[in-house]
């Protein structure tokens, strides 16, 4: 529509609420990889695994 006019849809709380859970549930669902270039080392730190040394 015009952007000096919107139209402007009100949305039900349980229709957000369903948007939110499934955030929510896609974000816990992600592929453990994202988090796997991230170790905790000998020393308890968290470092960077090199790029050449990443897995597929």
């Amino acid at each position: 529509g015009n952007p000096a006019d919107p139209d402007i849809i009100p949305l039900s709380p349980t229709a957000i609420g369903t948007g939110v859970a499934g955030i929510i549930k896609r974000t816990l669902k992600l592929p453990i990889t994202i988090f796997q270039p991230l170790v905790s080392g000998k020393n308890g730190k968290i470092t960077e695994i090199p790029m050449d040394q990443r897995g597929p």
